[in-house]
């Protein structure tokens, strides 16, 4: 198995026509199958604003800035994701449920603000609410997504933008070429 050391950032580009969240984010990746330009690498955390989990192998190419992006989901990870939001000022008791629901599976949980991702491989959905509803029902959190495989792939679909972000052409466009041909020199 690969060290932490070994991973690579890799970045996720989204649609320009989301309404809501950045432009894009990064996420920790293992080399699966890499070379100078890219290859496969499998994800080592969560994604936040996309249905992107632990475990999901991603292929990535160097963009124009020389950084790894994600243009494939090649193969998704079994895995369920659930999102919660809870009450910021409660984020040290809801880190105390989120560490209790590893040892009910729970692989990864990634959080932001007052939301909180969790990847939950190999279990079924009614496994996954039957850890997470004490939480729902004593208030802790409340669930507002579920997302199975077949869903976080067809969301994926949706949000991410998977085409390679070029490099920009150092030529000037075509009305200011002709307007320095036809500037008098002297």
């Amino acid at each position: 198995m690969t060290s932490a050391h070994d991973n690579v950032k890799v970045r996720l580009r989204y649609r320009e026509d989301e309404e809501q969240g950045p432009c894009g984010e990064t996420m920790w990746a293992e080399p699966v199958d890499a070379r100078d330009t890219g290859g496969t690498y499998r994800l080592a955390n969560n994604a936040f604003f996309a249905p992107l989990v632990v475990g999901d192998l991603v292929e990535a190419r160097l963009d124009a800035t020389g950084f790894l992006q994600v243009v494939a989901v090649v193969e998704p990870a079994d895995s369920i994701l659930t999102l919660v939001a809870f009450d910021p000022s409660q984020a040290d008791g809801v880190c105390a449920i989120a560490d209790g629901w590893r040892q009910q599976g729970a692989q990864w949980s990634e959080g932001s603000g007052a939301f909180l991702c969790t990847s939950w491989p190999g279990l079924s959905t009614c496994d996954v609410l039957t850890v997470v509803t004490p939480a729902v029902v004593a208030g802790h959190v409340e669930l507002l997504e579920l997302l199975t495989t077949p869903e976080r792939q067809d969301w994926a679909g949706h949000v991410l933008d998977l085409r390679l972000d070029l490099p920009f052409s150092h030529r000037a466009p075509r009305r200011l070429r002709s307007v320095r041909e036809e500037r008098p020199r002297g």
